[in-house]
């Protein structure tokens, strides 16, 4: 993967067609208070997941990663998924792929983690006029916590002072100094 089996067929890119993907993968630990997950970066068009011969999740659109969570489909030791895409003509005005066109990757965290894509900062300088000194960078993440989604608010970081709730973290500033939070 990635694989277009569309190109393939240089005078017929436009015909409807159906690709399979099965992989068998396994598992070394159990799964039990893990969050397991696939993430696809594009698959087009009309797909589904299967895992283990049960339905995991679906997409109809073909140009979104989605990332489908598998955790109650798995179980230590072999896996299997099924990955099916059907590609239905006419549907772009331009040649569009068919299939996994770009990287799958397995998530394998614990129950409580940082969503995708869930941290966000924002920084401002603390005077307008002074682009080169102090500013204020503020920090945030979605945290998945079993069936619980909760918005954290992380710390806020002023110069070298940090402020609010945090774990652990090392702020480097430009000239390479660290200062421990």
């Amino acid at each position: 993967l990635p694989h277009d089996w569309q190109i393939y067929h240089v005078k017929d890119l436009y015909r409807s067609s159906v690709g399979f993907y099965k992989k068998t993968f396994t598992l070394q630990e159990e799964p039990d208070a893990r969050y397991i997950a696939l993430d696809f970066e594009g698959v087009y068009m009309n797909w589904a997941v299967w895992v283990n011969g049960k339905k995991a999740g679906e997409c109809k659109y073909g140009y979104s990663a989605l990332e489908i969570d598998i955790s109650k489909f798995v179980h230590s030791g072999k896996n299997e998924l099924l990955v099916i895409a059907v590609y239905q003509n006419c549907n772009t005005r331009w040649y569009s792929g068919a299939g996994i066109f770009r990287d799958v990757h397995l998530i394998n965290s614990p129950e409580t983690h940082l969503l995708s894509d869930g941290v966000y900062f924002s920084a401002k300088p603390l005077d307008p006029q002074k682009l080169d000194g102090e500013w204020k960078l503020i920090i945030s993440s979605e945290v998945a916590s079993g069936k619980t989604l909760r918005q954290a608010q992380g710390p806020q970081v002023q110069g070298a002072q940090i402020q609010g709730p945090h774990v652990s973290h090392t702020i480097i500033d430009l000239t390479g100094k660290q200062f421990a939070a």
